[in-house]
């Protein structure tokens, strides 16, 4: 916003997903090869994955030994499992999808055309696309629900986004290239509709810049879907502000998305370990929504949860 990326299952509706992780499935639905399944004992074991396509036409990236994220700590107790939809207390967010960070055309696109260096983003812009038609997926089962759809976005009061926090942008003196408002708006695959809420901020996490802990408590939002930009940066800062602040907070695995899809895969084996985050597939959150599962707090990590 690489390099390693955990091989492990979505492991249905549990939480931390370990116990219960499909050997053969990335966290992002892609089959992982038999050889690197053997190598690790948990989910947070690192393996090495299948080439992305940006890697194929580049430079071969030269591969980590496998890396352990894992913290044993949480073996001494059982998973954390809780359902992501409760029926009129659920928001579906999606974070960052616009111009701005997520199109070639957008601001980050037109600085690396200005670098002379294009090539390093598209890998960026593959992944964003390739996660575009499940986030509309996600929006379409929330709304036929009747469940709350909520986008996020980042736009300045200024137009040198000196408004914004010194560690989330560059100065205004180090950005070559201007925004335009333009980079405001959401991507048209994903925008909104209706009257659907749209919150902009001016830091990683949407809960620091923006009213939004205010207007979900009022409205009685309990649980949180994440979706959307970027996994390893303003998805799981915002999701993490979300769980500390007490929501139910589950994560899309494959309608969300980094830079490279180690970060991506690497994050969320960070943010589900000990279970306090959950991780689920686009077909999982939909399928939920039809048929909403009871509340279990706790389950033995030997006991599959519905779904598993």
């Amino acid at each position: 916003m690489g390099p390693a990326i955990p091989s492990f299952g979505e492991g249905g509706v549990t939480n931390g997903m370990r116990g219960m992780a499909d050997p053969g499935r990335s966290p992002s639905g892609g089959v992982v090869p038999k050889q690197y399944t053997e190598q690790r004992t948990h989910a947070g074991r690192i393996a090495l994955p299948v080439e992305t396509a940006s890697q194929r036409c580049c430079t071969l990236k030269e591969r980590p030994e496998p890396m352990d994220l894992h913290d044993p700590f949480y073996d001494l107790f059982p998973l954390r499992s809780f359902p992501s939809i409760e029926p009129g207390r659920t928001a579906l967010l999606t974070i960052d999808l616009q111009y701005l960070d997520a199109h070639e055309d957008g601001w980050i696109g037109r600085i690396a055309k200005a670098a002379g260096k294009p090539e390093i983003m598209q890998e960026r812009w593959d992944n964003i696309n390739g996660i575009l038609p499940n986030v509309r997926r996600c929006q379409d089962a929330f709304r036929e629900a009747g469940e709350e759809v909520i986008h996020v976005r980042v736009a300045y009061r200024t137009a040198d986004g000196r408004d914004a926090g010194k560690a989330f942008m560059p100065t205004a003196d180090l950005e070559p290239v201007p925004r335009v408002p333009m980079d405001d708006e959401l991507l048209p695959e994903v925008k909104a509709m209706g009257d659907e809420m749209i919150f902009s901020k001016t830091s990683s996490s949407v809960f620091n810049t923006s009213n939004i802990d205010d207007v979900l408590k009022r409205m009685g939002i309990t649980n949180l879907v994440f979706t959307g930009i970027v996994t390893e940066g303003c998805v799981e800062l915002s999701a993490r502000d979300a769980a500390d602040s007490g929501y139910t907070v589950s994560l899309v695995s494959d309608a969300c998305t980094s830079s490279t899809t180690e970060l991506h895969e690497n994050a969320l084996v960070r943010m589900t370990d000990g279970g306090f985050i959950a991780a689920r597939t686009t077909d999982e959150i939909v399928a939920e929504l039809a048929e909403p599962q009871p509340s279990a707090p706790y389950r033995p990590a030997s006991i599959p949860t519905p779904n598993s």
